[in-house]
């Protein structure tokens, strides 16, 4: 009871804050100032939003290849080597890089793109290659046992939801020997649907 006091009391003080803060904000114009430069502030953040996703996206092409590449038994002797030339990416600080990359590509989107790019190459391949190198040997040998190959044992190593062949052709309109003994869950997604397990 005590608890549920506090908490409300603390619901009722944060409220309080934010209601001075707001009051404050429009009596030293600062709601002004943000209406006035809203356009701006809207085109900047598409800007950024923009940036963002291409450099995420061009970190991603690369780093799950490279990770995935580095996991491999064949590069067990190179991995650690490779991914140590990587680790000196991020030992210099992000606005270095930056400043670096507009030194060579001149101002723009280029040099933006190529500094997040550089930034988060590392994280991504990192986590790819430790979560690859992180599955147990028995998981291995039970893909080898039931026949996959190297190059589809993959699909073990991505443990931990339904099976794919559950997910891409449901067959709700299948009779029961078919379909199997689960029925499908519609998502928010018109036409998509899990099955139930």
């Amino acid at each position: 009871m005590l608890i549920r006091s506090l908490k409300s009391a603390g619901l009722v003080l944060a409220l309080i804050v934010i209601f001075l803060l707001g009051v404050w904000a429009q009596a030293s114009g600062a709601i002004d100032d943000f209406l006035w430069y809203l356009p701006d502030v809207q085109y900047l953040a598409v800007q950024h939003l923009w940036l963002t996703l291409l450099s995420g996206s061009l970190a991603i092409l690369v780093a799950i290849p490279l990770g995935v590449w580095l996991s491999r038994p064949s590069m067990a002797r190179a991995a650690e080597s490779m991914m140590q030339v990587l680790n000196v990416g991020t030992t210099i600080p992000t606005l270095a890089v930056l400043a670096l990359s507009m030194s060579f590509l001149g101002i723009g989107t280029v040099p933006a793109v190529f500094g997040l790019f550089v930034a988060t190459l590392l994280p991504i391949a990192r986590n790819t290659y430790a979560g690859l190198k992180g599955v147990s040997p028995a998981l291995k040998e039970a893909a080898a046992g039931i026949g996959q190959s190297h190059k589809a044992i993959i699909m073990i190593y991505l443990t931990g939801g339904p099976p794919h062949q559950d997910m891409l052709d449901l067959k709700p309109e299948a009779p029961t020997e078919i379909r199997g003994e689960f029925s499908p869950i519609a998502t928010n997604v018109p036409g998509i649907q899990i099955s139930e397990l």
